[in-house]
């Protein structure tokens, strides 16, 4: 994988970086992106692990993202990648991307979504379901009967805290709708609102009750 530059983010830290072909990314926490120095001359090849929200500007030069469970050929548009050990996810805002994978490719237009489930063929092509898609760019969590376990892992990366369950049922309770994310309280106060269970911070450890 292309590695001279590389750009990594720690729990809690999002960067946004512009690239020398006019891009723009703006990386999640907990992810890197690395590209050799030579970008934009004879490639613009890029591999992600985590998670980036992508605004590629148009080239003659073909944008190749590169991950560990795929490759995304793009010319000239707006998407979100999430490539991570619990699964894959691509979304485009603005215009479309190729997704190929194992020799099978996909073409993902505006409004589409394909997510880790999928076995790469079209019957896997969802419509994105929600206006401000990806949710992490827009300081929001997105559920969809989401299991307590998985939110909270993404809190955890978000704001760098860790979460204890005093009980570990409590760790497939499932959430769904829109948590606004301004700051953790107010996270923290939501959940605890859709859960009807108490959420109790203490230093960086949270723990469910």
């Amino acid at each position: 994988y292309p590695s001279n530059i590389k750009l990594s983010t720690i729990a809690g830290e999002i960067k946004s970086i512009k690239l020398s072909d006019g891009s723009h990314v703006q990386i999640n926490a907990e992810s890197t992106i690395s590209y050799d120095k030579d970008f934009n001359l004879e490639n613009r090849n890029v591999y992600l692990h985590g998670e980036a929200y992508f605004n590629i500007k148009s080239s003659d030069i073909p944008f190749v993202l590169d991950t560990e469970y795929g490759q995304i050929n793009v010319m000239g548009t707006s998407f979100n990648a999430r490539t991570r050990n619990d699964g894959f996810e691509i979304g485009v805002t603005k215009g479309s991307v190729v997704v190929v994978n194992d020799g099978n490719s996909l073409l993902l237009k505006k409004g589409q979504i394909i997510n880790t489930n999928s076995n790469f063929n079209k019957e896997s092509v969802m419509d994105i379901s929600y206006d401000e898609y990806p949710d992490w760019v827009n300081k929001k969590f997105y559920c969809k009967e989401t299991s307590l376990e998985e939110l909270c892992s993404e809190i955890t990366r978000t704001y760098n805290i860790k979460f204890h369950f005093s009980n570990s049922s409590l760790k497939t309770i499932t959430v769904t709708g829109i948590i606004n994310a301004p700051d953790l309280n107010s996270v923290l106060q939501t959940i605890s609102l859709l859960t009807q269970h108490e959420f109790k911070l203490e230093g960086d450890i949270c723990t469910v009750i």
